[in-house]
C-alpha cells in the first residue's frame, strides 16, 4: 500500500475501505448467484433485497466513508448490519424450530459464533478497543 494512501486515510480508513469492498463483492456475488438455502429466517427476505440492503449499500457507504471522515461512523455502523442480521437469524432458528414454524438449522450455534466474531472484529476496527492513555500519576 503506498504510503500516501496510508497517510491520507490512516489504518482505520484502510480497514473500512477493505471491509467495504468485501461487503460489495459479497453483495454482487449474491446478486449473480444466490447462496443455497439453510433454513434460517433471514432467507424469507428476497435475495436481491438482502444483497442490496445488507451488503451493497453498507459496502458503498463504507468505501465512501474511508475517503470522507464525516461518513466514517456511518460506514462502520452499516457494516454491522449483515452480521447482526445473520446472528439474529441463526439464533432464532432453534426457537422457531421448537415452535414448529421452521425446520431447524443444525449448525445454528456455529453460525452465531462466527457472526459474533465478525461483529467484534468490526467493533474493534471501528475504534471500540482504543487503549486508554496512562499517565505517570494514574498508577
Amino acid at each position: 500500500m503506498p504510503k500516501r494512501i496510508v497517510y491520507k486515510i490512516g489504518y482505520r480508513g484502510i480497514a473500512l475501505l477493505t471491509l467495504g469492498l468485501i461487503w460489495m463483492f459479497t453483495g454482487f456475488g449474491l446478486l449473480l448467484e444466490p447462496r443455497p438455502k439453510m433454513g434460517v429466517p433471514e432467507e424469507h427476505i428476497p435475495e436481491d433485497v438482502r444483497a442490496c440492503v445488507f451488503y451493497l449499500l453498507p459496502g458503498l457507504v463504507a468505501v465512501i466513508g474511508a475517503a470522507f471522515k464525516r461518513l466514517d461512523p456511518t460506514g462502520w455502523g452499516l457494516l454491522m448490519l449483515a452480521p447482526a442480521a445473520r446472528f439474529v437469524s441463526f439464533a432464532l432458528s432453534p426457537v422457531l424450530a421448537a415452535l414448529g414454524i421452521l425446520a431447524a438449522y443444525p449448525l445454528w450455534w456455529l453460525g452465531c459464533l462466527s457472526m459474533a466474531t465478525a461483529m467484534v472484529l468490526i467493533w474493534a476496527c471501528a475504534g471500540g478497543l482504543d487503549r486508554p492513555t496512562l499517565r505517570m500519576g494514574d498508577i
